[in-house]
C-alpha cells in the first residue's frame, strides 16, 4: 500500500476500534476504491458493516476475501 491507502487504513482502523463504525466504513470503502483486490480491506469492511447490523451487505464483502482463500 502506498502511504495515502495506508494513512486511509489506519484511521478505518482508528475508526472501527473506537466504535464509530459509519466513519470507519466511508474510510474502508476509500481504501477499496484505491485497492479493490485487498482482503484484509473487505474483511475489514464487512466486519463495520455488521457491527452497523447491515448484515447482508457484510455478508456479501466477505464473499470476497472468502472466494481469495483468506483466512
Amino acid at each position: 500500500m502506498n502511504e495515502e491507502v495506508n494513512n486511509l487504513f489506519i484511521a478505518a482502523n482508528d475508526n472501527y476500534n473506537n466504535k464509530k463504525f459509519a466513519e470507519a466504513t466511508e474510510l474502508y470503502k476509500q481504501v477499496l476504491e484505491l485497492v479493490p483486490d485487498n482482503v484484509v480491506v473487505w474483511h475489514n469492511y464487512a466486519l463495520s458493516l455488521i457491527s452497523q447490523d447491515r448484515f447482508q451487505e457484510g455478508i456479501d464483502a466477505l464473499s470476497r476475501p472468502i472466494e481469495a482463500g483468506y483466512s
